[in-house]
């Protein structure tokens, strides 16, 4: 009887840690796209980075459930996301910047310089609207390091610059 008191305590545990390391695992992604570090999640998202970094710092989250199957190694994570509404800015920018955005001269580096400067001021004048998300973000273990990784980043990572491009 003991015995099974002694495994029974330690799986609980055990899954406990596995709980706190998946969420873990979330939280500095979150954080990072949060706080306008998308580089670090994302490398080749330089661009996005550079017009979106300030205005994703108004995002914020928070981790409802963890829901983990020690079987498969896969679960999800839901997340409450409060994020602000691009989309709602999507037909004043454009507007506003017709003669950029329409411009086939127009370089890379302008268009993220214009859309940095538009958020920037919108920022400034607090003219910035929310929607609330709940997300599920799909996490596995990685076999090779025993390391929790987020499978669905880039559909997160699109849901947080809601519907700009789209």
């Amino acid at each position: 009887m003991k015995k099974i008191l002694i495994i029974l305590i330690l799986s609980l545990l055990f899954f406990s840690c596995e709980k706190y390391e998946a969420k873990k695992t979330v939280d500095l992604f979150l954080k990072n796209m949060t706080s306008g570090k998308i580089l670090k999640e994302f490398p080749y998202a330089e661009n996005q980075s550079k017009a979106f970094g300030e205005i994703l710092k108004k995002n914020t989250y928070q981790i409802t459930n963890v829901v983990l199957d020690e079987k498969t190694g896969y679960g999800h994570i839901d997340v409450k996301m409060k994020i602000v509404n691009l989309a709602h800015f999507k037909n004043e920018f454009l507007f506003l910047n017709i003669r950029t955005t329409m411009n086939t001269d127009q370089s890379m580096d302008d268009l993220v310089y214009t859309l940095k400067q538009f958020f920037d001021k919108k920022i400034k004048e607090n003219d910035i609207y929310f929607i609330e998300r709940d997300v599920k973000i799909i996490i596995s273990k990685n076999k090779n390091n025993n390391k929790w990784e987020i499978r669905n980043s880039k559909e997160v990572f699109d849901i947080m610059i809601a519907g700009f491009f789209g």
